[in-house]
């Protein structure tokens, strides 16, 4: 069965129909599902009303960053989930549900999961990144999630000499090298999950 990427992208202090906080109803809702997912938050963005925001120059405790919150589900799970994001969401943000089934010239891999460090001996974010440049994969980023909620049903957050950090890897992969890097994948991602995101190529 063909899995989803269910993302919601909205602002960090946007309030549902109910005035409470879209983000945390958001979250609270993919947990009751048992539902994984991660949340980022964006450094410059435009919102709903095509305002720039921009931390360098006026992050502060009162711009409404805007944040993306991104899990990947099955498909009868998203229908689930459909009616009640839209309600939660309504004109606040932006929903799509992207299919993985289809076939394209390329796909973004999108690997969720956290950091796992290790006295000796590579972590599991070196092997990932390892693995793509042995597929001669150009171009991969790591980016830290502000929070993160997987199998263990706990809500992770990076915190100083934590080493559970939320990440997100991705990397684009020609349509040629998925089926290679599928099984590999698997044995490498122990917590966390991948999703691939089919694109034509520019």
């Amino acid at each position: 069965m063909a899995e989803q990427l269910i993302r919601i992208t909205c602002g960090a202090y946007d309030q549902t129909a109910q005035k409470q906080n879209l983000l945390q109803s958001l979250s609270q809702l993919f947990q009751r599902y048992n539902v994984g997912f991660t949340i980022q938050q964006s450094n410059i963005s435009l919102d709903q009303q095509a305002h720039l925001h921009d931390d360098e120059f006026d992050g502060t405790a009162t711009d409404n960053a805007t944040m993306t919150l991104e899990s990947v589900v099955t498909a009868p799970v998203a229908q689930q989930l459909q009616q009640p994001i839209h309600q939660l969401v309504g004109d606040h943000g932006q929903f799509t549900i992207v299919d993985s089934a289809a076939t394209a010239p390329a796909y973004l891999l999108k690997i969720f999961t956290r950091r796992t460090r290790h006295f000796l001996g590579a972590d599991n974010v070196d092997q990932l990144l390892r693995l793509l440049q042995q597929q001669q994969i150009k171009w991969a980023t790591v980016s830290q999630a502000s929070a993160g909620y997987g199998q263990d049903q706990v809500v992770w957050r990076p915190k100083v000499g934590h080493h559970n950090a939320p990440l997100i890897i991705e990397a684009i992969v020609p349509q040629n090298l998925r089926a290679k890097l599928q099984p590999q994948l698997k044995v490498l991602i122990k917590d966390g999950v991948f999703f691939w995101t089919p694109f034509l190529l520019g």
